[in-house]
């Protein structure tokens, strides 16, 4: 990756963070290397059969929203790793519920 690919992409995740407070919605850490991008309410996606709850978390995403007056704080909230950590933890969100499609 060259130099001005790697500025762009830290680019775009900081104004992807900015978009949405800058900062953990619980603890308040603002260092950008460790704010990730949570879905508010947990997603479904489905795979060989089997509904899983979460997502890919795309700084894009939340930038293409800006860029079309949406608010992307209706959908995603930044968490510290830790925080973020922990509720997927709480919600069990890294286990497979087994629902058939």
């Amino acid at each position: 990756m060259s130099e001005v690919q790697k500025k762009s992409r830290i680019k775009r995740r900081q104004d992807a963070i900015s978009a949405l407070g800058g900062k953990c919605i619980v603890c308040n850490v603002d260092d950008w290397r460790v704010l990730e991008f949570d879905h508010i309410q947990p997603i479904q996606w489905c795979t060989n059969n089997l509904t899983k709850r979460n997502g890919q978390h795309n700084t894009n995403t939340v930038n293409q929203m800006v860029k079309d007056k949406l608010d992307p704080t209706t959908i995603y909230q930044l968490l510290c790793a830790n925080h973020h950590k922990i509720k997927t933890m709480e919600n069990q969100d890294f286990i497979s519920k087994g629902v058939r499609k």
